[in-house]
């Protein structure tokens, strides 16, 4: 890809790990992965992995110095959106200050930057969103990603900000997705409830991973929105999961988001329009029926 080095940081997380194991296998690059564990949970494969801490402003910037990546893509940050509620320094300083730090790491090498965002960022009263709508987040969640990409702007570095919504696939020790969660509920003859009017556009996290091999090899730089082309209710999408998984759809119940008593607001009837990435870069992420349906194939999918 015409860089010596690419920094992968966050590189434990659902994202980090499967864009760790594409880059590895696409790329002629030494990928550096980067976490807060002590011991890496991406792919054996990688030629590196570095304990770091990106709330740490020396610690980030001696990374930097250190390895002088080409290319950082930060996959880090706290995307627990009703802990981000409760946690608001946390978020902040995860979500925000850390963004920061990356970004002066990005300057003092001159390396470029990849940052991810989200659907959050919108209120979901004007459905569905291109890159040109006006963010109006709802959650502190949502403030903080906002806050992030505008940091990414004001930050003098050459940018992309990939924004993308509910992903899902398989990782090694990592918080849930939505489709294990709801495999691992209905599977144990539990009642899931799920949400009738949160709309969005799940995204099998592999593909959003290939999508970024594309933005670098392209040096694509600004705002982009990335994510499956199927705009659903979270009830939606978990009925597609019982279709594809057998499992026994009469556990699912359909509910209002009011009825969940979740700490933040999320947006309701939301979506995202990803036509600029689909004529620009080339890609179509798949549908949630073959999305599913190709992430069941896979042996390591749930534990």
């Amino acid at each position: 890809m015409g860089f010596p080095r690419i920094a992968i940081v966050g590189s434990n997380g659902l994202l980090g790990q499967n864009l760790a194991r594409v880059l590895a296998s696409e790329s002629t690059s030494q990928i550096i992965c980067a976490g807060q564990r002590e011991r890496s949970s991406a792919p054996a494969d990688q030629t590196e992995y570095v304990q770091l801490d990106i709330t740490d402003r020396t610690a980030v910037k001696d990374f930097a110095l250190r390895y002088y990546p080409g290319v950082i893509i930060n996959c880090a940050g706290m995307n627990d959106v009703d802990g981000c509620e409760t946690q608001r320094e946390r978020a902040w300083k995860t979500n925000v200050k850390g963004v920061e730090n990356l970004i002066g790491g990005c300057r003092a090498t001159d390396a470029r930057f990849i940052h991810f965002s989200s659907d959050y960022v919108f209120d979901g009263t004007h459905p569905p969103y291109n890159e040109r709508d006006k963010p109006a987040p709802l959650s502190y969640y949502g403030r903080t990603k906002l806050a992030s990409e505008n940091a990414c702007r004001m930050g003098g570095i050459r940018f992309a900000i990939i924004r993308t919504a509910a992903l899902y696939g398989a990782a090694i020790n990592t918080r849930e997705n939505f489709v294990q969660c709801v495999v691992r509920v209905l599977s144990s003859g539990k009642a899931f409830r799920a949400a009738t009017d949160q709309t969005s556009n799940p995204t099998p996290v592999d593909q959003l991973a290939a999508a970024v091999t594309r933005v670098i090899e392209r040096g694509c730089e600004g705002l982009y929105h990335v994510a499956g082309p199927d705009i659903v209710s979270r009830y939606g999408f978990a009925r597609e999961i019982v279709r594809v998984f057998d499992l026994d759809e009469n556990f699912l119940i359909p509910v209002p988001t009011a009825e969940l008593n979740q700490k933040a607001l999320r947006p309701v009837n939301a979506g995202l329009i990803t036509l600029k990435a689909e004529s620009e870069l080339g890609v179509r992420l798949s549908g949630i029926a073959e999305g599913l349906r190709l992430l069941k194939r896979r042996i390591d999918l749930i534990p």
